[in-house]
């Protein structure tokens, strides 16, 4: 019979098991907070940068306005045709508003589309004018006009601002939007002044006048962003304002909300893990304590204890009143990447020194991606009997979120890049055209200005389509290689610039081995590693390469002893346009972690500051990958 103090202790476990949920529970969801917070600020530049790119294009439409109505008009007067059909078809192809049709005083004969006011477009005719020439631009708050004479008749060309700005706004955010919206996560969009909202995207009823909420004031005001949590039709949004500038010319504010329930499934998804790992780790407690308070089937109850440790992919380890490693399953060995031979003098202050005695403590090795939680047993006294550490390998729950981030980066980088190159295009046309068809000798500064301007236009193109092709998702295409051969490859692209930089360059070949993989991004990857060393150390530096197989991974090992990162650098290192260098992209190691993930390897770096860096590029060398 167990006694007292047995059901106390497990009492008293159950409290700090329960304390120990509780901290971690708050810890999470500060965790998705910040997560829900950085992916605004992603959401909110891109959309920013639209806005401001559409705008900028105004001058370029109104250039395609006046041409579609000098169009229009130069087709009615050549197939002078008043009919109904006639004027839908040419209002159509010249993707102009409308045609109204007057007669020589200016009275309305018809008028295309219907719903046009007619009063609104004829403000601004002169009938003076109008008799005076064939063709009469003029314009108003309501339309863009051009009135001429056509077989008797006056015909007024118009294009209604209302639709011009709509469409400026379409061309610059609404297919991003759309495909946004699609993901739930935009709750509203609303660019709004004191006049009111000017352009919005599921704009709710509950949004009020800046005059009306104060903090949207203050943002007008004090040109200051603010962040806040709303309720909005019962929905809780986190929502950014802030002030909106166009080349320095103060527009209004723009209000971005994002719906925290996209985020909901999985804090729920971690709070159900997180109550199973403190589930097992009560009935873990519940075991040991029963195998301290009873003699009773010592045996059974062992390989019971063994055979939950090593089924749950958790590192638990228990060390006694001293410190000292009393018993480890096979994961806590492998997750802290120690031999049993090693681990067996072991002491708690090794792997987490300084923790409070009497306290649950939890420590996250952001470089090493493990959380390590320790859970202090207590005896009759209050004393601390032991301690037991688990750790937990944070690898996947990374993994998990910068796909996620990835993706949604993936699918905004699409869209903002075919609005870019769709503006260049039509630059090159124009320019292409302005060479051929005006005359222009070879001799002349001008042509040779064109060819400048031509080829810097495919270069845009040329960089854009390449980084919608590193966002894109990744397409392996497997063939067997020789690893050493692709290696020696893409040294002789550098063969040339080692020599120019004094580098002293070294290879060691401990294995050769032909894998299956992507011949072709495997080099690029390659190229990236050794390029980031090249480039960050002086003339007569160091590079080393080495090739060495282990187990059933292939690790390919590039080091050098330039200037070295920082611990705070490392951490973000390999991150989308994170860069350390002044004209770096932030996309190079980016691209190298995710082609090692696609061939199921992973990347491994270790830096110094002003020691050097050390990348290693691990790949499978499983059966499958073996020819």
């Amino acid at each position: 019979m167990k006694g007292k103090s047995f059901y106390v202790i497990v009492f008293i476990s159950f409290l700090v098991l329960s304390l120990s949920f509780g901290f971690s529970i708050r810890y999470l969801r500060s965790s998705v907070d910040h997560v829900v917070f950085e992916d605004i600020k992603t959401l909110r530049e891109v959309l920013v940068s639209s806005l401001r790119t559409s705008i900028k294009t105004q001058k370029e439409q109104e250039f395609y306005v006046v041409r579609n109505l000098l169009k229009a008009e130069e087709w009615l007067s050549r197939y002078p045709d008043f009919s109904v059909q006639n004027l839908r078809w040419l209002k159509e192809v010249t993707e102009i508003s409308g045609i109204l049709i007057l007669s020589e005083n200016l009275r309305v004969l018809s008028i295309y589309p219907e719903y046009a006011r007619e009063d609104s477009i004829l403000d601004g005719l002169n009938p003076k004018e109008v008799n005076r020439g064939d063709v009469f631009p003029y314009e108003n708050e309501y339309s863009i006009n051009l009135a001429s004479r056509v077989n008797g008749k006056i015909a007024v060309f118009f294009v209604i601002r209302e639709e011009l700005f709509e469409k400026r706004i379409a061309a610059g955010t609404n297919d991003l939007l759309s495909s946004l919206e699609q993901d739930r996560k935009i709750a509203f969009l609303v660019l709004q002044d004191t006049q009111g909202i000017w352009f919005g995207v599921k704009v709710p009823d509950e949004v009020e006048d800046i005059e009306v909420d104060k903090e949207l004031m203050h943002v007008f005001s004090n040109k200051k962003s603010v962040s806040r949590v709303t309720n909005l039709g019962g929905e809780d949004v986190l929502e950014i304002a802030m002030p909106f500038e166009i080349e320095g010319i103060f527009n209004g504010i723009i209000r971005l909300g994002i719906s925290r329930d996209y985020y909901a499934m999985t804090y729920r998804g971690f709070v159900r893990n997180l109550l199973l790992i403190h589930l097992l780790l009560f009935v873990l407690i519940v075991v040991v304590l029963s195998f301290v308070f009873s003699r009773k089937n010592v045996q059974i109850k062992m390989l019971s204890f063994d055979s939950l440790m090593n089924h749950i992919k958790l590192g638990i380890a228990l060390f006694d009143r001293q410190d000292r490693l009393v018993y480890a399953n096979d994961d806590f060995y492998k997750l802290l990447r120690v031999s049993k031979k090693n681990a067996s003098k072991m002491e708690l202050h090794d792997i987490m020194p300084d923790i409070p005695v009497l306290e649950v403590s939890v420590r996250k090795d952001l470089m090493k991606k493990r959380r390590l939680t320790a859970v202090p047993i207590l005896s009759k006294g209050e004393r601390r009997a032991a301690t037991l550490v688990i750790v937990e390998d944070t690898e996947i729950e990374e993994r998990l979120e910068r796909a996620e981030r990835i993706e949604l980066l993936g699918g905004m980088s699409a869209q903002v890049a075919h609005e870019i190159k769709n503006p260049l295009n039509s630059i090159s046309m124009i320019i292409q055209r302005l060479n051929s068809e005006f005359v222009i000798t070879p001799e002349m500064e001008s042509r040779e200005l064109i060819s400048i301007v031509i080829r810097e236009i495919e270069r845009i193109k040329e960089t854009v389509n390449r980084f919608v092709s590193i966002m894109a998702p990744m397409n392996v295409k497997w063939e067997c290689t020789d690893l050493c051969a692709a290696i020696e490859e893409v040294l002789a692209q550098f063969f040339i610039e080692f020599k120019a930089k004094e580098i002293n360059f070294r290879t060691l070949y401990k294995a050769c081995p032909k894998v299956m993989m992507d011949r072709e991004k495997f080099k690029e990857s390659l190229k990236n590693v050794l390029r980031n060393s090249l480039e960050a150390q002086e003339a007569g530096g160091e590079i080393r390469l080495a090739v060495i197989l282990r187990d059933e991974l292939v690790k390919i090992i590039v080091g050098d002893r330039g200037k070295g990162m920082a611990r705070e650098e490392l951490l973000k290192v390999g991150s989308p346009f994170y860069t350390t260098k002044p004209t770096g992209s932030g996309l190079g190691l980016f691209y190298v972690r995710k082609v090692m993930e696609a061939h199921g390897g992973e990347v491994i770096i270790k830096s110094k500051k002003g020691a050097g860096t050390v990348v290693v590029l691990s790949l499978s060398y499983a059966k499958d990958r073996r020819c």
